[in-house]
């Protein structure tokens, strides 16, 4: 009997420390969490509107950034020297004949981006022997926060007249544009232009700008109060929608309002009413945050699959750009320009969400692909020596990219050469 009664003191004694390893676990545990949480609240920023903000992201439950969209709409209409303007055709366009506040971009009276210092005006007949080519994407192509000399336009200039081919090259890129507003942007402002080559800076978050209506519904933050065009398939044709777009003021009296009411809220795509919604798990903004870390909005194949309306649209905008650029005489490249987060992914062989679709793209139109070199790069330096930190390339990157479009447009010419000469 003392033999069993010493076995049971002995597994009891065992059990013990187990709980109490167990609590201690627990109880660390949860340290560590609640730590995290304050944390977390700590480098948040939270904004008029009640969204939280941190890393970039707005995290769950959003709120419709109403106070912002005052706050910037305001901002808009008290200056006269803003760097974009509305637009009743393209939703937003580069102030012309303009130099940004900050010194850094500068516009003809095209719209089109040129050197503050020597601000060219281009001609709409093109010089003869002149290679001319027409840069039309967001602000990746625009070539946000670099200097003119900074672009990859400007490089891919230099590159080309160095090697032997006397270029022209016409940045008419503007910040925020999907790839529908870039078809828009050729027809009003660079069909005249009688370009050789049009390069279309491909961005893959331009397919879910594509599906977006009201800027501020889509990126609270971005500082632009206006709304864009939408297109929709319709019969297996494009028809375009909110044109002319909704002023600003406009747009104040829908977001004040239920959204129920607006007309066109079945076509706005990130008014999704889910996200909007209060849910216990979002109560923890660690939670939260890790929710849009680890499930980002660009990394949701949704918006990447030829089955659903982003892939389809994208690829119809993208038929018919090359079919009018086409038309004109002039020949369509799409340049994939690669985030941050492609080239990461591409250094641990890792491929991005769309690569099925672009392999798609490239079935039916010619296009370069920067990301290998890109990758190659990050490898022997600093990533982040191509990226500002805003996210957009610096001087390196745009310069990188310019090399791949460069060395390709070489190697064209260099066969069409030999071609002609083969006749």
């Amino acid at each position: 009997m003392q033999l069993f009664s010493r076995e049971s003191d002995r597994h009891h004694g065992k059990a013990k420390t187990y709980i109490q390893k167990g609590l201690l676990f627990v109880g660390v545990l949860t340290l560590c969490l609640l730590i995290l949480e304050i944390t977390v609240r700590y480098y948040c920023q939270v904004d008029s509107d009640g969204n939280y903000r941190i890393l970039g992201r707005v995290l769950k439950p959003y709120h419709l950034a109403i106070n912002t969209f005052a706050h910037h709409a305001q901002d808009y209409s008290n200056t006269s020297h803003s760097r974009v303007v509305y637009d009743e055709y393209l939703g937003w366009t580069p102030r012309v004949s303009n130099i940004s506040a900050n010194g850094q971009y500068c516009y003809n009276s095209l719209g089109a981006r040129v050197d503050d210092k020597n601000p060219i005006e281009y001609k709409t007949a093109k010089p003869q022997d002149i290679l001319r080519i027409l840069i039309i994407g967001d602000s990746y192509s625009h070539g946000d926060e670099v200097p003119f000399q900074n672009t990859f336009g400007y490089y891919l200039e230099q590159l080309l007249n160095t090697a032997g081919i006397p270029a022209e090259v016409i940045n008419l890129a503007v910040g925020g544009y999907g790839i529908d507003q870039a078809l828009l942007r050729w027809r009003h402002s660079g069909r005249t232009l009688s370009a050789d080559i049009v390069l279309l800076g491909l961005q893959f978050e331009d397919i879910q700008r594509n599906v977006n209506i009201i800027r501020s519904i889509y990126m609270p933050a971005s500082g632009l109060p206006f709304s864009k065009p939408r297109y929709i398939l319709q019969n297996n044709s494009l028809q375009l929608l909110n044109v002319p777009t909704l002023p600003p003021e406009e747009i104040m009296n829908i977001l004040r309002n239920p959204l129920t009411e607006w007309d066109l809220a079945q076509y706005e795509q990130f008014l999704t009413i889910g996200n909007y919604e209060e849910h216990i798990i979002y109560k923890s903004k660690l939670i939260a945050m890790l929710t849009e870390l680890f499930f980002p909005v660009e990394e949701n194949s949704f918006f990447y699959n030829l089955s659903y309306e982003p892939a389809q649209l994208a690829m119809s905008l993208l038929d018919t750009f090359q079919s009018e650029i086409e038309q004109y005489g002039s020949q369509f490249i799409v340049v994939h320009i690669p985030n941050v987060i492609d080239v990461i992914k591409k250094r641990f062989t890792m491929e991005p969400k769309y690569s099925g679709l672009l392999s798609e793209i490239e079935k039916n139109h010619l296009v370069y692909k920067p990301l290998q070199t890109l990758a190659e790069q990050s490898k022997k330096g600093s990533l982040f020596n191509l990226y500002m930190e805003g996210g957009h390339y610096s001087a390196v990157g745009n310069k990188i990219i310019a090399q791949v479009i460069a060395e390709n447009l070489i190697k064209q010419t260099d066969e069409s050469t030999i071609q002609k000469k083969t006749r």
